[in-house]
């Protein structure tokens, strides 16, 4: 049995914890968007640095796992499958050591397909959380330098 010290600590993180309700509405509405964009063997992930391909590319890998605040291991398995299903381009850098990534015509298409399976989980996420909670995500990312300004 937990001391009671314990059972404190815990009631009291779990009634506080906002890593706790961010991790759990990040599953809930990545599901939403997984569902919607299964049909096209697409995951809310991959569409995700799609999307920031689409909006940055050329961009160096490095500086999108940056603005994505996502680890650059698992950036980098993820665009060599991007790759390998003809999504993403990976070229030499312009002027610069590395590579630089682009969508390819397959990858435009495919975002072209997948932005109304995508609009369907927009609207789904957005009825879930409310107008006041979606607009708050918008602050909260916008504080976290996102979307980058180019």
């Amino acid at each position: 049995m937990i001391r009671p010290e314990t059972r404190e600590l815990v009631n009291r993180a779990v009634r506080q914890c906002l890593a706790v309700r961010l991790r759990l509405l990040n599953r809930v509405l990545s599901g939403l968007y997984d569902d919607a964009l299964r049909s096209l063997g697409l995951r809310v992930g991959q569409f995700n640095l799609l999307m920031g391909v689409g909006a940055m590319g050329p961009v160096r890998p490095g500086a999108l796992a940056e603005v994505l605040h996502m680890d650059k291991s698992t950036m980098s398995r993820d665009i060599d499958r991007m790759c390998k299903q003809g999504w993403i381009a990976s070229s030499p850098a312009e002027g610069a050591r590395g590579l630089a990534l682009t969508l390819t015509p397959a990858g435009e298409n495919l975002l072209a397909r997948a932005m109304p399976a995508w609009e369907l989980a927009q609207a789904q996420a957005a009825a879930q959380l409310g107008p006041d909670a979606v607009v708050a995500v918008h602050a909260a990312a916008a504080g976290c330098g996102f979307p980058p300004s180019r």
